[in-house]
């Protein structure tokens, strides 16, 4: 089978993803699902950045404050659309 190396996405290293992985208790794991693992922590991401961002500009704001992160990811649901 094919190694794949492609990243999808640069803000984790794959090194450390697998090792997060295999410290929960999976032992073997499929490049693809690695792929789509990194795909939706992208997407999250980029879901909630603009959720916050979106919040500061209303309020009249440049800066990101912790507040902004606890209203819009830490009491939300967990997680309802993945």
């Amino acid at each position: 089978m094919k190694k794949n190396k492609e990243k999808a996405n640069t803000l984790i290293k794959r090194n450390n993803l697998l090792s997060f992985v295999k410290s929960k208790g999976i032992k073997r794991i499929s490049p693809e699902a690695i792929n789509k693992i990194e795909q939706l922590i992208k997407k999250f991401l980029e879901d909630n950045i603009e959720e916050i961002k979106e919040r500061a500009f209303v309020e009249g704001r440049k800066t990101i404050k912790l507040k902004d992160i606890e209203l819009n990811v830490l009491k939300r649901e967990r997680y309802p659309e993945i």
